[in-house]
């Protein structure tokens, strides 16, 4: 979750990433996952973000919800970490 840190540029959403990937780090997905429904709620077209939700609901073993984020996080830009993000899931299945 921190690599979606350098792609966020308010104080707000900096705050919601820090939040996330930190309960994530514990294994507090429930938290993990709150920081990142505030987050989404006011920047929903941010690739880091959804791929930051694809790690989360990677987590807890939703794979419905991790493959439709990460997705969204290749449609809306181009990165290797949604992709990285599939693969991981792939393997899980």
């Amino acid at each position: 979750g921190w690599l979606a840190l350098e792609h966020v540029h308010t104080p707000e959403l900096v705050m919601h990433v820090v939040s996330c990937a930190s309960n994530l780090d514990r294994g507090d997905v429930t938290m993990a996952q709150l920081d990142l429904s505030w987050a989404l709620d006011k920047h929903s077209n941010n690739w880091a973000l959804e791929s930051m939700a694809a790690e989360v609901y990677l987590a807890s073993n939703d794979l419905v919800e991790a493959t439709s984020h990460a997705m969204r996080g290749l449609e809306l830009g181009s990165d290797l970490w949604p992709k990285d993000i599939l693969r991981r899931i792939e393997l899980v299945k």
